[in-house]
């Protein structure tokens, strides 16, 4: 919620916290979302992502074993142990080379992580 709160006081709307009319209209127009529907994707996924609007980082601590269900495709089996509980080496790897990030070495996936 200490998200939407600064979210709606940058914006000038009453910072309650609640993800009302025109808060969502705020968010719609500053995101150049058109139509219901997006929104309400857009909202759900946003909401899974960070926990009920809870988390506004991406954690990237994970363990051998979360690193091996969820991002085996980025490691080989020999890197699970240099890599656990080391969120900036994480990010720097699973994101390098995607979404606009420079490679691993750039430091891009931890900088730019949120």
């Amino acid at each position: 919620m200490k998200y939407i709160v600064e979210y709606q006081a940058s914006k000038g709307l009453t910072p309650d916290g609640i993800l009302g009319k025109q808060t969502a209209k705020t968010l719609a127009d500053d995101l150049g979302i058109e139509d219901i529907f997006s929104l309400s994707h857009f909202l759900g996924q946003l909401h899974h992502e960070s926990g009920g609007f809870k988390a506004g980082r991406e954690n990237l601590n994970y363990g051998e074993d979360a690193l091996r269900r969820m991002f085996s495709k980025y490691f080989k089996e020999s890197e699970y142990k240099e890599f656990d509980r080391h969120p900036s080496k994480i990010a720097n790897r699973i994101y390098a080379n995607r979404m606009g990030n420079k490679y691993e070495q750039s430091g891009d996936g931890w900088t730019y992580r949120e």
